[in-house]
């Protein structure tokens, strides 16, 4: 074979075996990222985070979980001055009139001029009163947290009117109930201030007078007369009392309208009774059905041979409140027929 053909044969094995042994490169890194973001981002920052705190609820702050401490008015008393000038109001509305503070027996007391109607009332008005307490233990004989007294102390021979206002926020608490709000002020019998309670001596009946009982700045305003205090002149004595009422509520029987109902059957004489329980409303109206049944049937027949055992609600009651059941089928009868399970 000559030198070149040799050489040319060469070559060409040379190629293909070249060309057989080629493979395709891959891709660029840079080529498999997503458009528009960077080539190695840095890691998100990660911390511990912590969950905004609910807001106070006001009406749980505002509910109170307890009685104040109660002081019950002592035995004292306190001379107070009466402003001579007339009463700057007729109503509350008007603005307070002119007043003078005392405390007898711990009580704060407001005492002011009434406004008149005559000129010769006016004239008799008092100038200077005074306000005795005759303290907690005997109010309490009489069923009061205070007992008072008003008495002239200008000399003056006539009974006159005052206006009378006390605090009584430091007992306001003495008992459950809204008790500072359905405190009152009666009028006793001047034997009251003498006698340890009611007794055959001593037997006549609270008078109410017509009273201001504000809940908010818990004061007692009445309208009292302040007697002489010459010897032998017998007043009136006032009595702090809680009532059976007040603008947050009142001790009352509330009216009860009928929801239940009975049956009496004319031929077995078996009486039925049904009450209904009221349910919560639930969404799309599914709302069960739910009540007690009483049948004096039930148990009628029963010995000492039979199972006396009553119902949980008691002997001749019944309730069926039902049950919701869950089952399963097999797979084959779920579409799936050659499913064994």
């Amino acid at each position: 074979m000559p030198r070149h053909t040799v050489g040319a044969l060469m070559l060409g094995l040379a190629l293909a075996l070249t060309a057989g042994s080629a493979q395709a490169l891959p891709p660029r890194q840079e080529s498999i990222g997503l458009p528009g973001l960077p080539k190695d981002p840095d890691p998100a920052e990660v911390k511990d985070a912590r969950a905004a705190l609910r807001p106070v609820d006001p009406a749980k702050k505002a509910a109170a979980t307890g009685l104040d401490r109660v002081v019950w008015p002592k035995a004292g008393s306190a001379e107070v001055a009466v402003s001579a000038s007339p009463s700057l109001r007729t109503t509350r509305a008007a603005g307070p009139s002119p007043a003078v503070r005392a405390r007898p027996g711990g009580i704060p007391v407001t005492v002011a001029p009434v406004k008149h109607r005559t000129t010769a009332a006016a004239d008799t008005a008092p100038s200077k009163i005074k306000i005795s307490s005759l303290g907690h233990e005997a109010a309490r004989k009489w069923g009061s947290a205070a007992l008072l007294t008003v008495q002239r102390a200008d000399g003056g021979e006539k009974a006159a009117d005052v206006e009378l206002s006390l605090n009584y926020a430091e007992f306001a608490d003495g008992a459950g109930g809204a008790y500072g709000s359905r405190l009152q002020l009666m009028q006793l019998p001047a034997c009251a201030a003498t006698a340890s309670g009611p007794d055959p001596s001593c037997t006549a009946a609270p008078k109410p007078i017509r009273f201001e009982n504000d809940s908010a700045q818990q004061t007692l305003t009445a309208r009292v007369a302040a007697v002489p205090s010459a010897a032998g002149s017998a007043g009136a004595v006032y009595a702090v009392a809680a009532g059976d009422a007040s603008a947050k509520g009142d001790y009352k029987a509330t009216s009860l309208a009928p929801s239940a109902s009975w049956s009496v059957a004319a031929s077995s004489g078996g009486f039925s009774w049904d009450y209904p329980i009221r349910t919560i409303p639930t969404p799309g109206g599914l709302t069960p059905t739910v009540g007690f049944g009483y049948s004096s049937q039930s148990a009628d027949g029963r010995t000492a041979a039979t199972n006396n055992q009553g119902s949980w609600i008691g002997e001749g009651f019944s309730y069926e409140p039902g049950y919701i059941e869950r089952s399963y089928k097999p797979c084959s009868e779920d579409g799936q027929k050659t499913s064994a399970e």
